[in-house]
């Protein structure tokens, strides 16, 4: 129980002594008197008497009188309480994740009878929680939209939205939308490549992505950003397929690639019209030059996905193959399925196929998803760091043996490499306070 968990640690410290729940003759002993706290601890390892913790975080009050203890506030705050977690010398609950209006910076506790003791204690909000961008290459004055959590605005400290890149602060009148959790915004002329922070009245936080990310580039497709490429080399480098008005696609940021055939069934591909080979070696940038491929398990690719409404995706899944730089001049792997391969198919499960809503979105697929045949089945043989010498990028097979007769227009730009957790410059890091 997590209850033992508690006490278990908190009699291991030395600092509480509890029965193991909370049983009727705490609740009846202690009915009508009035409840007083001594102090707070915290509710981990350390088991520390604090005066602040943040939402969400587990705290134990110790004191007297607290078997009958019905309610406990935090501000204007009322937490969920668990009737084993309260005895008569403590009250175990979980600060709740709603933030206050009304900020007292006090924690009431309530009996059946209406007594109450109050205790000085402090809720602290974290800062801004920046977890992704719905297209991190979208150009200014195109409409971005981040997600995360702890978006607080106010009158007296608005949010801040600030490009690092350009150090350049989004106008209030950019700002189309904002929850807690999600903030639409058009994106300011002068934003470049860099991380994003957003900061409220409680601090500042640092985006778990690079806007416009350059540093791991394999392809753009115009060849102007860093080493990245403007077409493979192979037997299909994507020369025919590069493109860059499409009425059917806009544009992103210069040149995409444009996967777009009519397939009879999910073995119908016409390579030269939904597949780049990219085979590297010395003369060419291979995958492996861009990032540390032993520790490809903690990497994934991303890359900017449209698909127009008019012509839902349905069939066909994306295949990512990466090659050894042995495999070249040969097509044989595409077709080999003991040949491993990412597969991403978000149409699965979807009555009326996928698109993107008419925008250009980001895509993260982890290199572990790299498992499987055409087919979306596991494949028998293990892929490894040995595997980036090279990309194909088709569109075949997939999770839908019964579709047929399927248009699919499926637009790409730049494919990169990121670290599954990215790690945030130290000086947007927030120690948390003693």
């Amino acid at each position: 129980m997590k209850l033992n968990k508690f006490l278990t640690m908190a009699l291991a410290l030395g600092a509480l002594t509890l029965a193991t729940g909370c049983t009727e003759s705490d609740a009846a002993h202690d009915r009508g008197k009035t409840p007083s706290i001594d102090h707070v601890m915290k509710c981990d390892a350390d088991g520390k008497t604090i005066d602040r913790a943040y939402l969400g975080d587990k705290v134990a009050f110790i004191g007297s009188n607290l078997g009958d203890v019905q309610e406990v506030w935090f501000n204007d705050q009322k937490a969920l309480l668990n009737p084993a977690y309260i005895t008569s010398n403590s009250v175990v609950v979980e600060i709740p994740s709603g933030i206050s209006e009304n900020v007292t910076d006090e924690v009431t506790l309530v009996t059946s009878k209406g007594h109450k003791a109050t205790f000085p204690f402090q809720v602290l909000v974290p800062v801004p929680l920046v977890r992704a961008a719905d297209c991190e290459w979208a150009a200014p004055g195109m409409e971005m939209t981040i997600t995360g959590d702890y978006f607080v605005n106010d009158d007296e400290h608005p949010l801040e939205i600030r490009f690092e890149g350009g150090d350049i602060v989004v106008p209030k009148e950019n700002i189309k939308s904002l929850t807690r959790t999600e903030v639409k915004f058009v994106v300011p002329e002068g934003a470049s490549e860099g991380y994003i922070t957003l900061t409220s009245r409680y601090g500042l936080g640092c985006s778990q992505f690079v806007y416009q990310d350059t540093r791991a580039l394999l392809f753009d497709f115009d060849g102007t950003h860093g080493r990245a490429l403007a077409v493979g080399n192979g037997w299909r480098p994507g020369d025919t397929i590069i493109k860059d008005n499409d009425p059917r696609v806009p544009s992103l940021n210069g040149k995409y690639l444009l996967l777009d055939q009519f397939h009879a069934n999910r073995d119908d591909n016409n390579e030269d019209l939904c597949s780049i080979n990219h085979w590297g070696d010395d003369a060419n940038l291979r995958p492996s030059d861009l990032f540390p491929t032993d520790d490809w398990v903690n990497w994934a690719v991303k890359f900017e996905l449209f698909v127009p409404e008019d012509t839902p995706w349905t069939i066909c899944a994306l295949n990512f193959i990466f090659t050894p730089e042995s495999v070249r001049d040969d097509n044989a792997y595409i077709w080999d399925d003991t040949f491993p391969r990412g597969i991403y198919a978000p149409y699965a499960g979807l009555k009326d196929g996928f698109t993107t809503g008419g925008r250009w979105i980001t895509v993260k697929m982890p290199l572990s998803e790299c498992k499987y045949t055409r087919y979306m089945k596991t494949c028998p043989t293990a892929f490894d760091k040995d595997y980036f010498g090279g990309l194909t990028l088709m569109t075949l097979g997939g999770p839908d043996p019964d579709m047929n007769d399927q248009q699919i227009t499926v637009a790409l730009d730049n494919v990169r490499f990121v670290p599954l957790t990215e790690t945030i410059p130290e000086k947007y890091i927030v120690k948390e306070e003693e």
